[in-house]
């Protein structure tokens, strides 16, 4: 249960802050709750295991230096690791939450006519290159990760996966936040302007 309880929190702070969906905040706050209930229910009896209960393992003699050095070690070999695995977010300029403010395909301007139609609306690109297109609903999206060598822009679809790479081509728009993508198909071409959300 010690265990289960971080890995919940975290889903679920990820379920409200990434907006999965209401439906899925309320799944995992219900498997949270179920989790604290049982972790009340046996309140006492981790009480008595962890502060009542004494300790009758064998005690190991080392030095205090010793003892200092794998305390530490416990929390500079993780630091260690991390540092020379290298950094998670290799594009921190384009990371971040978009709003699609224009989408024009073969030179027509596509608006959005509600919550029922599959215009795209949001784009997300995440650490370790992860990217989202959100077709108005949290239910319609496409999963993929991106590359990005100087402007050129390279999109693999994991979900659904027999939809074609969207090649193209990122540049900065003229207002701060703003990202254009462009990619030209034959004779038809598609921009996108992406308007970067705050939250």
């Amino acid at each position: 249960m010690f265990i289960l309880l971080p890995v919940l929190a975290n889903i679920l702070l990820m379920d409200i802050f990434y907006q999965i969906g209401d439906s899925v905040v309320v799944h995992t706050s219900i498997m949270m709750l179920g989790t604290l209930y049982f972790l009340f229910i046996e309140f006492d009896r981790l009480k008595e295991f962890f502060f009542v209960a004494k300790d009758r393992l064998p005690s190991l003699n080392v030095s205090s230096y010793r003892k200092m050095a794998i305390r530490l070690s416990i929390i500079y070999v993780p630091l260690l690791l991390i540092a020379m695995h290298g950094r998670t977010d290799k594009h921190p300029q384009l990371t971040g939450k978009y709003a699609v403010r224009q989408l024009q395909v073969a030179r027509q301007v596509i608006r959005s006519s509600g919550s029922c139609d599959s215009t795209l609306t949001i784009v997300y690109f995440d650490i370790k290159d992860g990217c989202v297109f959100e077709f108005n609903s949290p239910q319609r999206r496409w999963n993929g990760t991106f590359t990005l060598n100087a402007n050129d822009l390279k999109i693999d679809w994991r979900s659904p996966a027999y939809k074609p790479a969207f090649k193209g081509i990122s540049s900065q728009g003229p207002d701060a936040g703003m990202v254009l993508l462009t990619r030209v198909l034959g004779s038809d071409s598609t921009e996108i302007i992406l308007q970067k959300v705050k939250e």
